[in-house]
C-alpha cells in the first residue's frame, strides 16, 4: 500500500493509454498535482507529416489549444486533426476556445474540412481582417515593408 502510482504500475512513471501505443508523462506530487489532468501530455505519435512548429501568434495559440485538448505534446502546424485521435466531442471544445480567445465562428464541418492549424489559422487570419477592415490592414503592411 505504500508504494507510489508509478510504483504500482510498475512501468517507470509511465502510464500506458489501453489499446494505444501512446504513453503518457504525468504529474505526480506537488502543487503541479492539482492541474495533473491538464498537464498530462502523450508523445507525439508517428506521423506522415513531419513537425512544423508554429511560425505566428495565431499559430501558436491554436497549437496550444490542441496540445491541451488533445493531451498530446508538439502538435505541428501540419499535422492533421484526425490524425492525432481527434474527434467531435473534443472539437466542440477546441472550437469553443476559438470563439472565446479569437471571436471567431467556425463550424463543426468547416473545422474539420480544414483539419490542421496552419489552414485554421489562416481563416482565423482572414477573419479578424475582415474584422478589421482592408484600411485597417493596409496600414499596417505598408508600415512594415517600410521598416525593411
Amino acid at each position: 500500500m505504500g508504494r507510489t502510482p508509478s510504483a504500482r504500475r510498475g512501468n517507470g512513471g509511465q502510464a500506458r493509454c489501453a489499446g494505444s501505443a501512446r504513453t503518457r508523462n504525468t504529474v505526480q506530487d506537488g502543487p503541479a498535482a492539482k492541474s495533473a489532468a491538464a498537464r498530462t501530455q502523450y508523445a507525439r505519435p508517428a506521423l506522415q507529416t513531419s513537425y512544423a512548429a508554429p511560425t505566428n501568434e495565431v499559430e501558436r495559440t491554436l497549437a496550444g489549444i490542441w496540445q491541451e485538448v488533445l493531451g498530446i505534446e508538439r502538435i505541428g502546424i501540419h499535422d492533421r486533426y484526425f490524425d492525432l485521435g481527434g474527434h467531435s466531442l473534443l472539437a466542440t471544445q477546441i472550437l469553443t476556445q476559438i470563439r472565446g480567445i479569437f471571436r471567431v465562428d467556425l463550424s463543426m464541418r468547416l473545422f474539420f474540412g480544414m483539419a490542421t492549424i496552419k489552414r485554421t489559422a489562416k481563416y482565423i487570419e482572414d477573419a479578424l481582417w475582415l474584422r478589421q477592415g482592408p484600411s485597417a490592414g493596409a496600414g499596417k503592411i505598408g508600415q512594415e515593408e517600410g521598416e525593411l
